[in-house]
């Protein structure tokens, strides 16, 4: 970053001090440093990578600018690619990094393959938008390989949180490090030509406290003035020293840049309203300080210290200048295919017809801010002329969808509100692109009517005979891929007339596969499959699971191979097939790694959840299922109401019994009003099992009949059998007041089964652990706590390459294929 008008603007000055402490990189994993703005921070280690002495190091450099954080995993796992492809095909396929499967991460990057010098830098790292950023770092850092090193490069990300330290694989390098000393400062100075005295260094000094980006602006001051600036206000020292001396043109240029993070020269030109970039502004851009210019790469980056200050100065523009500048940089953002930030822009511009034309897709909202998105609908519904809105329905159809997903009612209404006004006023109008627009408003209609199959399939046929095939506003791997692995769960609506919703599913699915592309393929045979399950026909079950992969498979529906995985492993519950059940539990695991669709990881982790809880498993769960409010954060829609279920499930293990009383009225009407009866068996069932454990045994009656009354008549028992610890002594008392003998003799003989299978696993379990030798058991103890293999050689004197062999011969013994799986499928 040169400073404007200077003979040695491309010297950089780094202390050796500072230079000899950036050595520590190659004796760690993983190296943050951290400082504010304007340290020096990303000048530092590009310097200190460029004069290293270590040869042959690979060096790979990822810089994030704000993007979505799902965009940001894609290029990191690009750039991983150049490191272990494999790995980062794994890491890929696990979608953005969310707080809940960043153990799944930790335990890709102890798998990467790097057999050279590496270091892989991630800058401005605190401009990635995760809900865990220090839990992030710590995954990456667990990759234990000697020849991978990777810097972060960040400003604070949390004040109430430290950078994670206490691994001994991460150290860290913080502002102290970066202040620069007085004879520093003299030197510094001295490269520029200017021989400070005594007095002049100390009051340098004090005006920068050893900041190097003060220290630059007054070294401009010096040479613009032939003395220190007596501001030591670094706002103070760029107006005088920057923004005072340029022209009003190149002021409005530079303002307009504080609207993007990164930008590009077509853009510049489009701000500036121009076919190409003069030679004036190629040199005010290179020449400018705090200002990053690639003349090849044709990009630019305004550094922070001075973005912020432009920040200021544009705010200070008319309102009618600032919209000028706002519908520039939405034309800008066009270019380059960011949509929601071209609408985001236009709606500032307040230019309602540029707002409303911008082709959005439902992609574009993926990972977008959702206050930033109920804002500009906000704008849009407060403000654009009513006539206008009826011009564009495409772009309302797109914001229902999104609205619909997120659960926001009222805005999802009125966007459905000015479609149908449109579709009133073309009634009659045939024209292919109104037929479409209707045909696609059928189709996201639909939905609204969960879980009533019939009343879906009359919007699907409406969708169909206008679309005539294929939808394409929905974008299938994100919105309304169902992450509850039950489709049974879902479509289970009336007491009695199960037979009769599986049948009507079936029938009417083909429809909704015409529209989507096969989207859910196989998820009827599944519900039969769940239906053979929870009646206790095991075999009918397992060959309808295979079936339904199979279907689904031919159109790659992981979530619904998924399901099926999942009931194959409760089935080997049943049936106590230890060996059956470790193996499921694998399939599982790898299916969520290498599906394609969003979903997974959440599928998956309800999955896992569901069946730890079934064996009373509640050490190792996910932390978003300990609360009510992470629960519905992380899992969206209609959805999470599955999730709701093992909440108040692991309240019943935990014996939390008045906040189970207190939640599950809520949870009752909430189930009774979409309805999902399922879920009414479920917490009735709870309800009767927290009763009895109290003692108040009149009640719990109350509760099991009644759970009774609406899962016999679908012949659905392995609920009660999945309870029978709790419930068999009080199932039998009530024998006398159940109308289906035949059912209830079922469900007490489910409970035997569900018990036995339950030991038989366990005590297979037990005596798989007793195989292993003491070295092993000493090293699953160490790998469940998330040490790399490093960290483990180093705690029990022996090598890396041991514990890599010793880790092979444990999961073959445990019948696993990973570390992940130690955390749930072994007790130790």
């Amino acid at each position: 970053m040169p400073l404007t008008n200077t003979p040695l603007d491309n010297i950089i000055y780094i202390p050796d001090r500072l230079m000899s402490m950036f050595d520590i990189i190659f004796q760690h994993a993983l190296t943050v440093v951290i400082a504010p703005s304007g340290s020096g921070k990303t000048v530092t280690v590009q310097e200190y990578l460029k004069r290293s002495t270590t040869t042959c190091i690979n060096k790979y450099w990822y810089t994030a600018f704000g993007e979505s954080l799902n965009k940001v995993w894609k290029r990191l796992c690009s750039v991983f690619a150049k490191i272990d492809n494999k790995t980062s095909d794994s890491l890929r396929a696990l979608g953005s990094p969310v707080r809940e499967n960043l153990s799944e991460i930790a335990e890709l990057m102890q798998e990467i393959c790097c057999d050279s010098p590496t270091v892989l830098v991630i800058d401005n790292y605190h401009l990635i938008q995760s809900d865990a950023p220090y839990e992030l770092i710590t995954a990456l850092s667990q990759h234990g390989n000697d020849n991978l090193h990777i810097v972060v490069i960040t400003q604070q990300l949390n004040d109430d949180l430290p950078v994670p330290l206490s691994a001994p694989y991460i150290t860290k390098l913080d502002a102290s490090h970066f202040l620069f000393n007085e004879k520093e400062v003299a030197t510094y100075f001295k490269l520029y030509g200017f021989n400070l005295t005594v007095y002049e260094i100390k009051q340098a000094m004090d005006h920068t406290s050893g900041w190097i980006s003060a220290i630059r602006l007054q070294v401009l001051h010096y040479q613009l003035t032939g003395e220190l600036g007596k501001e030591p206000s670094i706002e103070r020292l760029l107006f005088t020293t920057i923004w005072k001396p340029m022209s009003s043109a190149d002021q409005m240029l530079l303002a307009s840049l504080s609207l993007f993070s990164s930008i590009n020269t077509k853009q510049i030109a489009i701000m500036l309203d121009t076919a190409k970039l003069s030679e004036h502004i190629v040199k005010l851009l290179s020449d400018l300080v705090f200002v990053s210019y690639d003349v090849h790469g044709q990009s630019c980056i305004v550094h922070n210290i001075l973005q912020e200050f432009l920040q200021d100065r544009f705010n200070e523009y008319s309102k009618e200048r600032k919209k000028l500048l706002y519908f520039r940089a939405g034309k800008a953002q066009l270019l380059v295919q960011e949509f929601f930030l071209a609408l985001y822009f236009f709606s500032l511009s307040e230019d309602y017809d540029a707002v409303l034309s911008v082709p959005l897709r439902n992609n574009d909202l993926i990972g977008q801010n959702g206050n930033d998105i109920d804002a500009v609908l906000e704008k849009i519904f407060t403000e654009c002329p009513k006539e206008k809105l009826s011009k564009y329905p495409d772009i309302f159809l797109v914001f229902a969808l999104e609205q619909y997903v997120r659960g926001k009612k009222s805005s999802f209404e009125v966007c459905c509100k000015i479609i149908e006004e449109v579709l009133q006023i073309y009634e009659n109008n045939d024209e292919i692109n109104m037929k479409k627009i209707r045909g696609e408003y059928y189709f996201l209609y639909s939905y609204t009517a969960f879980n009533d199959i019939s009343k879906m399939n009359k919007f699907q046929r409406l969708a169909l005979a206008d679309l005539g095939g294929q939808s394409d506003l929905f974008d299938f791997k994100h919105s309304f891929t169902p992450v509850s692995p039950s489709v049974l769960y879902q479509y289970w609506r009336d007491v009695g007339n199960l037979s009769n919703e599986i049948a009507l599913l079936e029938k009417c699915m083909s429809d909704y596969f015409t529209l989507t592309g096969g989207h859910c393929m196989g998820s009827p045979t599944l519900m039969k499959a769940e239906a053979a399950l929870y009646s206790g026909r095991l075999s009918i079950a397992e060959t309808l699971c295979y079936k339904s992969i199979y279907l689904a498979t031919t159109k790659q529906q992981d979530t619904v191979c998924l399901g099926a995985d999942f009931i194959l492993a409760r089935i080997a519950l049943l049936r106590g097939d230890a060996e059956r059940y470790g193996t499921c539990l694998s399939e599982l695991h790898d299916r969520m790694k290498t599906g394609k669709e969003n979903a997974l990881p959440i599928a998956y982790d309800l999955c896992r959840v569901w069946l730890m809880l079934c064996i009373g498993e509640t050490k190792n769960l996910p932390s978003w299922i300990m609360k009510e409010k992470s629960i519905l954060n992380y899992v969206y829609g209609q959805h999470a109401s599955f999730a709701m279920l093992l909440y108040a499930k692991l309240l019943l293990i935990t014996k939390e019994f008045n906040k189970l009383f207190g939640i599950s009225e809520l949870l009752l009407e909430k189930a009774e009003s979409i309805p999902i009866q399922l879920a009414k068996v479920y917490y009735l069932i709870y309800l009767a099992c927290a009763k009895a454990m109290i003692g108040s045994e009149e009640e719990a009656a109350k509760y099991l009949l009644k759970a009774l009354s609406i899962a016999l008549p679908d012949e659905i028992y392995l609920p009660f059998a999945e309870h029978g610890l709790w419930l068999e002594s009080l199932l039998k008392k009530v024998k006398t007041k159940v109308s289906d003998a035949e059912g209830l003799h079922c469900i007490i003989d489910m409970c035997a089964k569900q018990k036995s299978g339950i030991l038989k696993i366990k005590k297979n379990l037990n005596e798989v652990k007793n195989t292993l030798t003491l070295r092993e058991f000493e090293i699953v103890q160490l790998a469940k706590q998330g040490k790399t293999n490093k960290e483990i050689a180093k705690a029990l004197f022996i090598s890396p390459e041991t514990v890599k062999m010793a880790l092979k011969n444990i999961f073959y013994k445990l019948n696993i294929h990973s570390r992940h799986e130690l955390s749930y499928v072994i007790h130790l």
